[in-house]
């Protein structure tokens, strides 16, 4: 499966698309449709798929793709734009994956973290990376699709690079960056591709710079929400795509109902 064009396209729904669909379905199509433009990865996009490729794709893949910035390299001076673009050439990379000596290193610290940790080794130790599923929605009929970061042994995987891995941390990072929505998405497909057959879900959570390692896997209660999400972003794609209508907020003024931490 080609990565550059699965974030593309209205055909079949991604959970990201789900969680864009969620602020309104003029959001979703102003990302994913005809007339989207692709944001550019951040540095800490790019980082993040440097890691994922290493830890779960092997050091002989992520050697061809991610290279180490040459040693002294001075990009602010016209010769070290040059001697840049002479190595960007010689290796064939792509310069977003192109890192500090700081970085590159970091990468290898956060990959023998991951690996020495008992858990992951285990979990880790059968399956295959960047797992490519479609499938169709049984209420809807809706068309989606997936790509896991590691699927075996009866387990489904989400990498994720973070600042804090501790348990307060995390949770955080799921409710706001809403991953037990993709949780239940990805769980929902493949059950409905193995005959309702469910996988155990795990998060693998690597610290940047400190190279701790945390493995969750989300409480009844997270699950509970991450479906609800889940089940109302696909209700809302299949209805617009049913209809060819993606509206925006609402036409009428609404109550603004206090947040519950502000409450």
């Amino acid at each position: 499966m080609d990565k550059s064009s699965y974030h593309s396209g209205t055909d079949r729904l991604t959970s990201s698309g789900a969680k864009e669909i969620l602020k309104s379905p003029a959001h979703y199509m102003l990302r994913y449709g005809p007339k989207a433009k692709r944001p550019q990865p951040t540095a800490a996009m790019r980082f993040g798929t440097a890691v994922h490729m290493l830890i779960l794709e092997g050091e002989e893949k992520f050697k061809r793709h991610v290279a180490c910035r040459p040693d002294g390299l001075n990009l602010r001076t016209k010769a070290g734009k040059a001697e840049m673009e002479a190595f960007l050439q010689a290796t064939n990379i792509d310069p977003g994956m192109v890192f500090s000596q700081f970085d590159y290193d970091d990468m290898f610290w956060m990959r023998d973290a991951v690996m020495k940790h008992p858990v992951c080794a285990e979990i880790l130790s059968d399956g295959t990376p960047e797992h490519y599923f479609e499938w169709q929605h049984g209420p809807t009929g809706a068309p989606c699709k997936a790509i896991a970061d590691w699927v075996g042994g009866g387990c489904m995987i989400d990498l994720k690079t973070c600042q804090d891995a501790s348990p307060e941390g995390f949770a955080k990072a799921v409710y706001n960056f809403k991953y037990h929505l993709s949780a239940q998405f990805y769980l929902m497909g493949d059950a409905a591709l193995n005959h309702g057959q469910t996988k155990q879900w795990y998060w693998i959570a690597v610290e940047k710079h400190t190279h701790q390692v945390a493995v969750y896997h989300p409480d009844v209660k997270m699950d509970e929400i991450g479906y609800r999400l889940c089940e109302e972003a696909i209700n809302r794609y299949a209805e617009c795509k049913m209809n060819n209508d993606w509206p925006s907020y609402p036409k009428v003024a609404k109550e603004l109902i206090s947040p519950s931490w502000a409450r």
